[in-house]
């Protein structure tokens, strides 16, 4: 069992994450190589065009950036189809 001193430095560590990551959003690099400015949050880390990395940054997704709004979307429509069909059971066998 993990003590309470243990965790709530965790709980700050990602809790400064997420407020590095708004900034994140706002931050350039220009790459040495072939003088590419662009957002390294954007492109994963690093340049688009050479893979340059910047130094000092460490490259934090989002949240919910692995989620694949797809499968959220087909879950939806079938569970309203269920909902839907439990209805028209009712009505008619009401009937």
């Amino acid at each position: 069992m993990r003590r309470a001193g243990a965790v709530l430095p965790q709980i700050a560590e990602a809790l400064a994450a997420m407020r590095t990551r708004y900034a994140d959003a706002r931050a350039r690099a220009v790459c040495p190589v072939d003088n590419l400015e662009f957002t390294p949050l954007y492109t994963d880390g690093h340049c688009p065009l050479c893979g340059w990395v910047p130094e000092g940054y460490h490259y934090a997704p989002p949240a919910l950036s692995r989620y694949d709004r797809h499968w959220g979307a087909l879950g939806g429509i079938a569970a309203l189809s269920v909902v839907m069909l439990l209805a028209v059971v009712f009505v008619l066998s009401n009937t």
